[in-house]
């Protein structure tokens, strides 16, 4: 949709401020606030890398005030327990997409990677040895489409060697001429977009008494809150998760308990 906008609005410089606020208004008009977010926030994407490409000199939306909608929910973290669970059950459900639930739950939890994040990872981004994942620009090589992080970063976010385990057997094991960590149906074809999250309702509708209230994007609010919990700085919890405004990862992060006597760790 994007695109198409784009496309009508050619050469790309003689995009104003004005067209893109107009634009803006326009989604406001037809779509929820976070829709309105997403798609202004991939208009900003795409211009940027116009102008990485010479397709033009300046990216006047991102001269446009855009604000990230309160979240209306209260975000889930996982217990001790729950993420226990999760990570037993999702190998188990190994008939689930091609055996790679049991990835994508660990990359949440141990990398806190987004949905599309996980489902764009190929194996050359993956050091095992270094126990490093890097999110970059990605191309599908067999449809020539081509995927862009948010804000269009690159980053590498380190695992910890649970977690690197089981992406190296999951690899050993999978067809060794699919380039994807979790490849669709055909070896050459990486997931759909909404097979991940498909795959994660399944697995709990087959359980009898699976957690309450929760999701997929629950795995990245628990990551982002247990490292905080750990004493991991809110600066390294940013880069971690990939956002270019500290104001995003406030969002994600959740207050200790009293209980959990956050103060022990004073160092006097």
């Amino acid at each position: 949709a994007i695109v198409k906008w784009l496309s009508a609005h050619q050469p790309l410089d003689t995009i104003s401020i004005s067209d893109c606020e107009a634009y803006q208004s326009n989604l406001k008009s037809k779509y929820a606030q976070w829709t309105v977010y997403h798609y202004m926030t991939t208009l900003r994407v795409l211009l940027d890398c116009a102008i990485k490409l010479g397709m033009c000199t300046d990216n006047p939306a991102r001269q446009v005030r855009l604000r990230q909608p309160k979240p209306t929910h209260k975000r889930r973290v996982l217990t001790s327990e729950e993420i226990s669970w999760l990570l037993n059950k999702s190998a188990e459900h190994s008939d689930l997409i091609y055996g790679g639930l049991g990835v994508a739950v660990r990359l949440g939890l141990y990398a806190g990677l987004r949905k599309e994040e996980i489902i764009w990872l190929k194996k050359e981004n993956v050091n095992l040895d270094r126990g490093v994942v890097v999110v970059c620009e990605t191309t599908d090589d067999e449809t020539g489409e081509r995927w862009v992080p948010k804000d269009g970063e690159i980053r590498e976010v380190d695992i910890k060697r649970a977690c690197v385990e089981y992406l190296h057997q999951h690899i050993c094991a999978s067809d060794e001429r699919t380039p994807w960590v979790l490849r669709g149906r055909n070896y050459k074809r990486r997931l759909g977009t909404d097979s991940i999250a498909h795959a994660f309702v399944n697995m709990l509708s087959r359980e009898t008494n699976p957690p309450d209230e929760i999701s997929l994007h629950c795995l990245r609010h628990t990551f982002a809150t247990e490292l905080l919990r750990s004493g991991v700085d809110i600066r390294t919890v940013q880069a971690r998760l990939g956002h270019s405004d500290l104001r995003t990862t406030e969002h994600y992060l959740h207050a200790l308990r009293v209980e959990e006597h956050s103060t022990d760790a004073l160092p006097y």
